[in-house]
């Protein structure tokens, strides 16, 4: 095994571009183990719709990135109590979805610290029936990722907000969605209390001692810098994070009092609106295919839909609902 060094950071795009990079362009014969904290952040599986998954007012107020990975699986959230690990290695034919043997040495580290944890069916490594650590697998070319998180001492407050808003009565699609699982963190468990530097310290020291022998990779400036080539041409684009998102479908009613009420679908394709329609029990329909229309190809965030609406010229539609009502309505 061979454990790699690099230069810290909490940068979410940054260490999700740093797993790509050891996956697709890293070539080593023993198996690769990167371990980082990032912060605050929502870690979004490759086939999920964030707007299913997410509180996305609630990540935006609290300054929450939403990041999309390679990898498929639920949704998790990040933060500086949140112990995250990668392991790289080889496809030998007994890897691909074999969760047990790349858990094996964190549980067997974790055993080492007094922490009785265990893999369940679903591939989470839990304590006493509750999860501390998901996990994800993507393979490339003979190439395996296997990652997975272990809540050591995360918000827990920030995490059931952030990520228990599921939606599945106004919003139709594809996309995987996330299990929801009763979780907790580990340092709850330790004999001894420890600050997060001196669990993954020891978390490192067990796996090294129980896997030897163990070689150092650190990566190079030159490494560095075609990681920063992955974080701008990936990580950082809204092409991927929302656009790669499947197709999915909004439907909302919203009654306006002393008038009626305005039913309302949207059809979202690679997080571009493809259709909307409105209808309501008060105004012309001519009036409303403005809007409408305004909306077409416009991805589907607030700030576009808000700028193509307020360009609209004397649409009295907003004399019953406000521009931020009819928004909230569509986006949640």
């Amino acid at each position: 095994m061979i454990i790699v060094q690099t230069k810290e950071t909490d940068n979410p795009s940054y260490n999700l571009a740093m797993e790509e990079y050891l996956v697709k362009q890293l070539q080593h014969n023993e198996p690769l183990l990167f371990i980082y904290i990032n912060r605050p952040s929502i870690i979004i599986g490759r086939n999920q719709n964030p707007f299913e998954e997410i509180n996305l007012a609630y990540a935006k107020k609290h300054q929450i990135e939403v990041v999309r990975r390679l990898s498929g699986g639920g949704t998790v959230f990040h933060d500086d109590g949140n112990l995250n690990y990668s392991f790289i290695a080889k496809n030998d034919g007994n890897s691909v979805h074999n969760y047990k043997k790349f858990t094996k040495p964190i549980i067997e580290a974790l055993h080492k610290l007094g922490v009785p944890a265990e893999l369940n069916e679903r591939n989470d490594i839990i304590l006493n029936g509750y999860k501390i650590s998901g996990t994800a697998q993507f393979s490339y070319k003979g190439r395996v990722l296997t990652h997975g998180t272990l809540l050591f001492d995360a918000n827990l407050d920030f995490l059931q907000h952030a990520l228990h808003f599921k939606q599945e009565k106004r919003i139709k699609s594809k996309a995987i969605s996330s299990k929801r699982s009763k979780v907790i963190n580990i340092r709850d468990y330790l004999s001894s209390t420890s600050t997060m530097i001196e669990f993954k310290q020891q978390l490192i020291k067990e796996i090294v001692e129980m896997n030897q022998p163990i070689s150092t990779y650190i990566m190079t400036e030159e490494d560095h810098e075609e990681i920063k080539k992955i974080v701008e041409n990936r990580y950082k684009k809204w092409e991927w994070n929302i656009g790669e998102t499947p197709a999915f479908t909004i439907k909302e009613r919203k009654a306006i009092e002393d008038f009626g009420y305005i039913d309302i679908q949207v059809d979202v394709k690679h997080g571009i609106i493809e259709k909307v329609m409105i209808d309501t029990s008060f105004y012309e329909k001519k009036e409303l295919a403005e809007i409408e229309k305004k909306l077409h190809n416009s991805r589907f965030e607030e700030i576009e839909m808000r700028n193509r609406i307020e360009k609209i010229n004397d649409n009295r539609f907003f004399d019953f609902i406000s521009i931020d009502d009819f928004l909230k309505l569509i986006i949640g």
